[in-house]
């Protein structure tokens, strides 16, 4: 039987367009805060997105 360690994990933090196609993508850590992240890409893209969501 297979064990599983624990350990750090990673966020992956992704822009795409509306053709759901990738622009950016950003990683941090599992245990940080997305609001930092968060603040960096609505800062770069938000000004000429005509639409933004978040999840």
């Amino acid at each position: 039987m297979a064990t599983q360690r624990g350990g750090f994990t990673t966020k992956i933090h992704l822009v795409a367009n509306a053709h759901r196609l990738p622009v950016s993508a950003e990683t941090s850590g599992g245990e940080a805060s997305d609001l930092k992240d968060f603040d960096i890409l609505v800062d770069k893209y938000l000004p000429k997105a005509k639409v933004f969501l978040t999840d």
